[in-house]
């Protein structure tokens, strides 16, 4: 159905490692672009739809950087951030592209 699935831990080691916020950025209507059909499966004129959530502090678990319980709670908190911006663009995505 096209919504984020379960993510990896990458994202929230680079963020507990170097203390920089996540800024969660979810795009919607590419898929609609590029078809599985190879070079004829190129389809243009599609919008497509980009939005940035707020940035993401996680200095609460700076403390624990190789804690596998901590990197999953981050993990998750950011897939459902995620999840939500991705559920608002697919929401107001003009029908007719879809």
């Amino acid at each position: 159905d096209r919504t984020p699935m379960e993510g990896k831990t990458g994202v929230a080691r680079l963020t507990l490692t170097t203390a920089v916020p996540v800024v969660p950025i979810a795009v919607w209507g590419s898929h609609n672009v590029l078809q599985k059909e190879g070079p004829k499966g190129l389809t243009f004129g599609r919008p497509i739809w980009l939005q940035a959530g707020a940035p993401m502090d996680f200095s609460a678990y700076a403390d624990t950087p190789d804690d596998p319980v901590a990197l999953r709670k981050v993990t998750d908190a950011i897939m459902a951030e995620l999840s939500r911006l991705v559920a608002d663009l697919r929401s107001r995505y003009p029908k007719r592209w879809s």
